[in-house]
């Protein structure tokens, strides 16, 4: 049976595997699938006693400041950083700061195989960074939470 922590991790872990479909195939997360994960953290799971609703907003908004100025120079898409506001969200505050590692190293190597393995396309706006927020963050559960 699932137990109170599982519940949220399956959800988020759901989500992440959809938004790294949707990267891959159209280089988009939608918001539609970002605010539906976030509808879930914010208001089903304070409702079934799962997560405090401060806790999820507050890791929902240290998603989007730790994020944000990546977004802003142009190195992540907007739905990568409502991506990791979701992540925050489920999570909470301090797993997504120790997450956060993981996600960095995760996109590092992401970059590295698609740059070379797309040669013929621009730098990094193309690549697909749902990827690299998936991978990391499912590092940093089995390590630290499973």
């Amino acid at each position: 049976s699932l137990g109170a922590l599982d519940i949220p991790l399956t959800g988020l872990i759901f989500l992440l595997m959809v938004a790294t479909a949707l990267d891959l195939q159209a280089r988009r997360v939608p918001n539609a699938l970002v605010g539906a994960g976030l509808m879930g953290t914010i208001f089903i799971f304070p409702l079934l006693q799962l997560m405090p609703v401060a806790q999820a907003i507050a890791g929902g908004l240290l998603g989007l400041l730790l994020f944000l100025p990546f977004y802003a120079m142009g190195w992540m898409g907007a739905g990568d950083v409502k991506l990791l506001s979701l992540v925050g969200s489920a999570l909470g505050p301090n797993a997504l700061l120790q997450s956060t590692a993981y996600i960095f190293i995760a996109g590092g190597i992401v970059t590295v195989i698609y740059l070379f393995a797309r040669r013929d396309r621009p730098a990094t706006q193309d690549i697909p960074y749902a990827v690299a927020i998936s991978l990391g963050v499912l590092s940093y559960l089995v390590i630290h939470r499973l």
